[in-house]
């Protein structure tokens, strides 16, 4: 794909929550489609950094997760 720049359409997901690799975390605009965010790897939505209708290049962190809720 070409995408270079996506804006955050909807969190499918919340601080807190616990996800597995490839879960569903939130749902990206481009000029052309939407598409799913999905997560890298198994863990705890530590922080959202980006909210819904913010704009972020292709690669730009939106959220963190970690290994656990520690």
């Amino acid at each position: 794909l070409s995408m270079e720049e996506g804006t955050i359409a909807s969190w499918l997901v919340h601080e807190g929550d616990t996800v597995q690799k490839g879960d569903a975390l939130a749902e990206i605009n481009s000029e052309k489609l939407t598409n799913t965010a999905e997560a890298p790897a198994n863990g705890v939505v530590r922080k959202i950094v980006l909210q819904e209708d913010e704009t972020a290049l292709c690669g730009e962190l939106i959220c963190v997760l970690a290994d656990s809720a520690d």
